[in-house]
């Protein structure tokens, strides 16, 4: 009955409800899994509920038992960053397949990586990439933002909020 609970974990993560999702997957975990699906969303869930330590031993789990699993990787990646763990971020993110790390995903980590390590020019441009390929991303047009700003660039700042206020009407 794994999917059984992997879908209750799924709706209960939709709604929300984190520790419920949480509560619901390690229940399962007991019987000694070898599905990395399973792993990589608790491993999603736990990063959420910012269970680093958890979330990371589920995602290397779930990499141990598919190690193409990319979006593994790149939460695996999420995980170190939200630890300002930026040399594991960077290693995490060097090992990702080119698919993964062009991915929407995989450009948001890379960006995030160099605005850490205050590469803002090298942020810029990757944005630049993902918001071509996926404009409705709102935390990529976020950061954008905020990069121009730490730039002193305040009218590309400007323009990007300005984009930003179109692309919420219509989404909405």
């Amino acid at each position: 009955y794994v999917d059984v609970y992997r879908n209750i974990a799924n709706a209960m993560q939709m709604h929300g409800r984190y520790e419920d999702a949480v509560s619901q997957l390690k229940a399962v975990v007991v019987l000694n899994l070898d599905d990395a699906n399973f792993f990589l969303l608790l491993g999603q869930i736990c990063r959420q509920t910012k269970q680093f330590p958890d979330a990371e031993k589920y995602l290397l789990r779930a990499l141990s038992l598919d190690p193409l699993l990319s979006a593994a990787s790149v939460s695996l990646g999420y995980v170190y960053l939200d630890q300002g763990r930026l040399q594991w971020a960077e290693s995490t993110f060097q090992v990702l397949p080119e698919s993964a790390q062009i991915s929407p995903r995989g450009l948001f980590v890379r960006a995030r990586i160099d605005q850490y390590q205050h590469q803002f020019s090298a942020a810029i441009k990757t944005l630049k990439k993902l918001v071509l390929q996926k404009p409705q991303h709102i935390s990529a047009h976020l950061l954008l933002a905020r990069l121009y700003t730490l730039k002193g660039d305040s009218a590309a700042a400007k323009v990007i909020c300005v984009r930003m206020i179109g692309l919420t009407d219509v989404l909405t």
